[in-house]
């Protein structure tokens, strides 16, 4: 086996030696990505997880009764049948959602979150038939109707929610009494007669995630505003027009039951309670997310970090082969275990110190290490500062390839293809059989 051979098996070797404590670090990056998750959880147990506003929805209960034999009625057959509920879900005409979102910081430990307050404004008016009385056979009782409000977290709601009703201030109460939309919020009416009927109501409510919006009108408007610069939107409808900036985000949304078939959804739901998911599901949702999610971002970087590591060993080998130098083994496992240092430097510092500044940090003092120790071994200035050069370019590399995430398989490969270019160039006359460079061609 040649020598060159040797070198490269022993690099090999050493190289997925150092796969252990990569993997490591990865985990424990994991497990303080655990923590930091159930930090969140104990903060949203105190005030609200994301939320979900469905409605407002007018609800008409009424039941229908047999009349008796006597006044042309028949005996019912089964106890059911004495008193067959034909409760009526009315949905807005025209429903506008307007909603503004402010944010604020909490803490629990080193960990942070935003909470995030949402304004919320839905006005506009119901059209309703006037009631029926009786039919053939049968009487209709109706009962005192109510608005009905979805709320998924009601523990979130700050105050109390305002509702104007023709004109007329109407306390809510606890609990929707609609399984159709699950938790939230409902207002007694006095009797509504047939023809239009104009509302409003005005709810504020917390949320650690986000906010969705169930488009319940025939025709319904939503606008969203919030001075927080990264809005992440989810659901099954996506906003027409949509303004993001450094200032924040404006969004806005148009649609119709002809695209939500949300009155046939709360039909089939009358019948059939489980089917509540159907009309859950029709949503506009936005979460405001958190971009500087430090763990992510470290989790990414240590994506590279075994091709960080195989570059540099690859440098030092052709270094070696360019000045003749030889490096021991034990000598690439130090600086091999240098470089996974580096990234166990940038989690801890990253948790107290935002990604930028640890990356800085973590970045420069490895970069001093490993130099000061490759330029003791090669004794050489201009090779140790070629190699302080490509190292220094290998962070700047990837931190640009962790600041694009867009973009990073391309600037990725391009790197690489660089890379090897200049190394084949750099290379090219090398005898790599004595690992030393060989003679200049004479000209002929």
């Amino acid at each position: 086996m040649s020598s060159l051979t040797a070198k490269l098996l022993t690099i090999g070797c050493i190289s997925l030696l150092l796969l252990a404590p990569l993997s490591a670090i990865r985990g424990l990056n994991g497990e303080r990505q655990a923590y930091r998750a159930q930090a969140l959880n104990d903060i949203a147990a105190g005030t609200a997880a994301a939320q979900q506003i469905v409605g407002p929805v007018l609800v008409l209960p009424c039941t229908k009764r047999p009349l008796p034999a006597a006044e042309g009625g028949a005996a019912p057959q089964t106890a059911a049948d004495a008193g067959k509920s034909c409760t009526r879900y009315i949905l807005p005409e025209t429903l506008e959602v307007e909603s503004e979102l402010a944010h604020e910081a909490r803490s629990r430990g080193i960990y942070r979150a935003t909470l995030f307050t949402a304004r919320i404004t839905a006005k506009g008016r119901f059209q309703l038939e006037p009631a029926e009385a009786s039919g053939p056979g049968y009487q209709t009782e109706w009962g005192r109707p109510y608005l009905a409000l979805g709320v998924k977290d009601p523990r979130g709601i700050v105050g109390l929610p305002r509702l104007t009703w023709d004109g007329d201030n109407t306390a809510f109460e606890a609990d929707t009494r609609l399984p159709a939309i699950g938790a939230g919020l409902h207002a007694k009416l006095d009797d509504v007669g047939g023809g239009s009927h104009a509302f409003a109501v005005e709810i504020t409510v917390k949320s650690l995630e986000g906010i969705g919006f169930v488009p319940v009108g025939k025709a319904t408007t939503v606008a969203m505003h919030s001075s927080w610069p990264h809005p992440s939107f989810s659901g099954r409808y996506s906003p027409e027009k949509r303004e993001v900036g450094a200032e924040g985000f404006s969004a806005w949304l148009s649609t119709s039951y002809f695209a939500s078939n949300i009155q046939q959804a709360f039909e089939r739901c009358a019948a059939n309670p489980a089917a509540a998911q159907e009309i859950l599901a029709n949503s506009l949702a936005v979460s405001l997310i958190d971009p500087v999610n430090v763990y992510l971002q470290t989790e990414r970087a240590m994506k590279y970090g075994f091709l960080f590591v195989l570059i540099t060993f690859a440098y030092l080998l052709c270094t070696e082969a360019v000045s003749g130098k030889a490096m021991h083994p034990v000598q690439y496992g130090l600086i091999g275990m240098a470089l996974a240092m580096f990234f166990l430097l940038l989690l801890s510092l990253a948790e107290h110190l935002g990604f930028f500044n640890a990356y800085l940090l973590a970045s420069a003092a490895c970069l001093g290490q490993v130099c000061f120790y490759v330029a003791g071994l090669l004794q050489n200035r201009r090779l140790s500062a070629g190699f302080a050069a490509v190292l220094a370019s290998l962070y700047g590399v990837l931190y640009v390839l962790l600041s694009s995430e867009d973009y990073s398989l391309l600037l990725g490969s391009s790197f690489l293809f660089v890379l090897l270019s200049l190394v084949m160039a750099v290379t090219r006359r090398v005898d790599w059989y004595r690992l030393k460079p060989s003679a200049k061609p004479t000209a002929t």
